[in-house]
């Protein structure tokens, strides 16, 4: 009888590949590295850690012009603790989302990390920043500049 011991092997490969300790543990050190390189400026060590799913939809410049705006209104970041996380793993992608509550400078912020496993690497694929230092946060600047891709048009009905 081979097949229990193929379900065995079949099970712990599952286990393995969306373990939900170890792809939140993946994904909190890179958010502990995102949150060292924003405060040191070093924004383009953030936009090389980014998935290429993120890249198709934001610019390197408009990151970095977003981040060091964000940088400037929030201040120096104090501390921060995670309020939530969720885990998903859908065939054999797994993606982690984390929500941190950030106290800045000049203010709270939820910050919202979504990591995707890339290989061997936990990449940036969204990062949502809510505050109400940044709900006034001009972002048609970043569309005057060229910086906002251009919406798909809608297809007609």
């Amino acid at each position: 009888m081979r097949l229990p011991g193929f379900l065995a092997a079949f099970a712990a490969l599952f286990l393995a590949a969306c373990n939900p300790v170890a792809a939140t543990e993946g994904a909190e050190a890179q958010i502990a590295q995102f949150q060292k390189r924003f405060k040191s400026g070093d924004l383009d060590a953030i936009w090389r850690t980014t998935h290429p799913e993120f890249r198709k939809l934001v610019k390197r410049e408009q990151l970095s012009v977003m981040l060091s705006d964000f940088r400037e209104i929030l201040g120096e970041l104090e501390s921060t603790d995670r309020q939530s996380i969720n885990v998903n793993s859908t065939n054999g992608t797994t993606t982690v989302e984390i929500v941190m509550r950030s106290q800045f400078a000049n203010g709270e912020a939820l910050e919202t990390f979504g990591y995707r496993e890339q290989g061997e690497r936990w990449m940036l694929i969204n990062y949502v920043v809510q505050s109400p230092l940044i709900d006034d946060y001009d972002f048609s600047k970043l569309e005057s500049d060229g910086l906002i891709y251009e919406a798909a048009p809608e297809a007609a009905e």
